[in-house]
């Protein structure tokens, strides 16, 4: 089963944050800098990271509604 835009849009979102903050611990800065940007990377990422398990429990929760709807077409198309 393919993943759903929303799922592909969090992964992405993810996959950036993840990208930036590895770039911010990469590059030497003050280090004030570094503990105010690398905390507004870890609260995207934190987000983000809820986010793409809230639209993993719906994509799950629609799979199953998606199942069940086929299961109950077999029934009567078998009847």
């Amino acid at each position: 089963m393919s993943s759903s835009p929303a799922i592909d849009a969090a992964m992405s979102r993810l996959s950036q944050a993840i990208d930036r903050l590895e770039q911010a611990a990469a590059q030497p800065r003050p280090a004030a800098q570094n503990e105010a940007q690398n905390g507004a990377l870890q609260a995207e990422l934190a987000e983000m990271q809820a986010r793409y398990a809230e639209l993993t429990q719906v994509t799950n929760n629609v799979t199953q509604r998606l199942d069940s709807a086929i299961d109950r077409l077999k029934l009567v198309l078998e009847n």
